[in-house]
């Protein structure tokens, strides 16, 4: 099962296989929280999280949660914003999970050094 809708999520997160939250603008408790949920979550593979402004401190708590979810496949973070520390962090979190077959970051916000 789809859901486009957070909340929705959040209240029932074993009913659903895929989410999609594209250009909501995710504040920092709502990414606390969806990150707190699939720590332990064990239905759903994809989660699109496209245009949310969720950034480096966003990209790190799910970086977070990515060490013990065991279903997540595919994971969209495409412009949001998240640049290098929110990069390493995701890439940091990829040993311990062994079920995540795609992470997509187009558009990043590259720095050059």
């Amino acid at each position: 099962m789809e859901t486009k809708d957070l909340d929705s999520f959040l209240h029932n997160p074993q009913l659903y296989h895929t989410l999609r939250i594209v250009g909501k603008k995710l504040n920092e408790k709502e990414i606390t929280k969806l990150a707190e949920v699939l720590e332990s979550n064990s239905t759903l593979t994809t989660l699109s999280l496209r245009k949310n402004g969720i950034g480096d401190e966003g990209a790190k708590r799910l970086a977070e949660a990515l060490k013990f979810n065991s279903t997540l496949t595919t994971l969209y973070l495409w412009d949001n914003g998240i640049g290098d520390e929110g990069t390493e962090r995701l890439a940091e979190a990829l040993p311990f999970n062994f079920s995540l077959t795609l992470l997509v970051l187009w558009q990043r916000d590259w720095q050059k050094h």
